[in-house]
């Protein structure tokens, strides 16, 4: 920022009457007489009335256009759970705007009856404030109790002295679990349940197949060293939550990653020094970054193998944040001679569809990317949860002692899953 083609600082903001006109006084009635008043500054800034307003469209239908819609939709409604989100915000202004709200959603609640509360006060509030619950917090909380279930945890602190009373701490906390009666008094006569085989005649024929790929021997070693170090975490930090989220992402991940993971690290209260002290959880292995892994020559032969018969490949990868495997990914096809493409985040919503189009014109044959990238927005492709629904779907991992049951859950294959188009 400049003033007088100076450039200003940030001491220089504490000095207002060298950028802004002050006014220390005020004029009285039926006069020109002024009396001095406390000095205050003109602001540096003002609102420019003359330039276009611009409003978001469902707010310019909540404020300009109430009814003028007799059916509004929205879908994937269970994302507008939360209480003040922009999303939720606006599911209760096009529900107040129209006739008739159609919502639509695979996911009805998360495993909690507070996850339906703030949507069914948006959609049908009558019905809320005649069961005579207030929005917010109190709401939410009595809703719950008679819904929902409630554990209370007591914790009795020992006595320090034989004057002292024992500290008690009580904790409430919502489980998993709704009631029938939720479903009877709130959604029974505003809800048409439909299940798969209500549309399965008009979906397009798809397999599932779980391909199991035993890892090669350097690695299976290194697993089963991580393995051996997370149980010992386990058993020495008991109910600590920060072992077990990650041990388990550690585990899920080091198959198809593993190197330059680094350390994994839990978080403890310490008794004694009364602060939340790090530790060591496990070191998992380094392992040769340039040696290609046999998931990895497999799913290079299954590629190879689709692209022969003309048929392009996605390839889903859910680490692509922090440890990114979809750029491996990426290389170790292109080293094969696979033209691939890596579908990321900076890719708006709207605009995923033409990118796979350009893709395609550019002869790219595979597809890497986190299946929620392409759930919704994309006409081509149908998406049912976490994964696309083409005409096959292969679910490879690498052998890792899992529980045999996995191999008959698709859904909860591992990292890489690659679906064929």
């Amino acid at each position: 920022m400049f003033f007088d083609d100076e450039r200003l600082l940030r001491d220089d903001f504490g000095k207002q009457e060298r950028y802004a006109e002050t006014l220390e006084s005020v004029a009285l009635c039926g006069g020109d007489k002024t009396k001095p008043r406390k000095p205050f500054y003109s602001p540096l800034w003002q609102a420019d009335g003359a330039r276009i307003r611009r409003y978001a469209p469902i707010e310019f239908i909540g404020r300009f256009l109430p009814h003028f819609f007799k059916f509004g939709i929205a879908d994937e409604v269970h994302e507008a759970k939360a209480a003040d989100t922009a999303q939720g915000n606006a599911l209760g202004t096009l529900a107040a705007a129209v006739d008739k709200t159609i919502v639509l959603t695979g996911t009805l609640t998360g495993g909690m009856a507070s996850d339906v509360f703030n949507i069914l006060y948006r959609i049908d509030p009558a019905r809320m404030v005649s069961q005579g619950y207030e929005y917010g917090d109190a709401g939410i909380r009595s809703f719950t109790e008679t819904y929902g279930v409630l554990e209370t945890v007591t914790t009795i602190d020992p006595q320090e002295n034989a004057c002292s009373k024992a500290k008690v701490t009580k904790r409430v906390k919502e489980r998993p679990g709704a009631s029938p009666l939720l479903f009877g008094r709130f959604l029974m006569d505003i809800g048409a349940f439909v299940s798969l085989e209500d549309i399965s005649a008009n979906l397009p024929p798809y397999t599932e197949e779980v391909i199991s790929v035993p890892m090669d021997k350097p690695l299976a070693e290194a697993y089963a060293e991580l393995e051996e170090d997370i149980a010992v975490a386990l058993q020495e930090h008991r109910g600590n939550s920060s072992v077990v989220s990650t041990a388990l992402n550690a585990l899920l991940l080091y198959p198809d990653r593993p190197f330059s993971i680094g350390p994994l690290w839990g978080i403890a209260y310490d008794e004694e020094t009364n602060q939340r002290e790090r530790f060591l959880i496990a070191d998992p292995p380094d392992l040769d970054e340039s040696v290609l892994y046999a998931k990895e020559r497999r799913l290079v032969e299954m590629v190879q193998s689709e692209v022969k018969n003309r048929r392009a490949v996605q390839i889903y990868a859910t680490y692509t944040q922090k440890r990114d495997v979809t750029r491996r990914l990426e290389s170790v096809l292109n080293a094969a001679g696979i033209k691939a493409a890596v579908l990321t985040t900076q890719t708006p919503p709207e605009d995923r569809e033409a990118w796979y189009e350009r893709q395609l014109r550019a002869g790219v044959q595979a597809f890497i990317g986190h299946p929620r990238l392409v759930q919704t927005g994309l006409d081509l492709i149908f998406c049912p949860g976490n994964y696309l629904v083409p005409d096959r779907i292969l679910h490879v991992y690498a052998e890792a002692g899992e529980p045999p049951e996995l191999a008959h859950r698709p859904d909860e294959a591992r990292d890489g899953a690659i679906s064929l188009l």
